[in-house]
């Protein structure tokens, strides 16, 4: 918007006022605690730590995978279950 250089019109000058919005109270992801954001925190480690070990089951992606596999048996029936389905 585009104002006159020399104006004491009040409009004018309302106009030109920005509008303020109050943010919400922010926590921080790693202490919980308000007043800053994780990315900022104080406390050292503030990522939630993973501990364990995971199993992780891939599936074979040919058939020389699924039978070279411990459940070679299973890929079996489940093919010949799924040939029979379709006849």
């Amino acid at each position: 918007m585009r104002l006159p250089s020399k104006s004491t019109d009040s409009t004018v000058l309302i106009a030109t006022r920005k509008k303020v919005f109050m943010k919400p109270e922010r926590k921080c992801y790693g202490c919980h605690k308000p007043g800053h954001l994780a990315k900022d925190c104080w406390k050292k480690g503030s990522k939630p730590e993973v501990e364990g070990d995971a199993f992780v089951y891939i599936e074979p992606e040919t058939y020389k995978d699924a039978m070279a596999s411990e459940d070679s048996d299973k890929w079996l029936s489940a093919m010949k279950e799924e040939l029979e389905s379709i006849q």
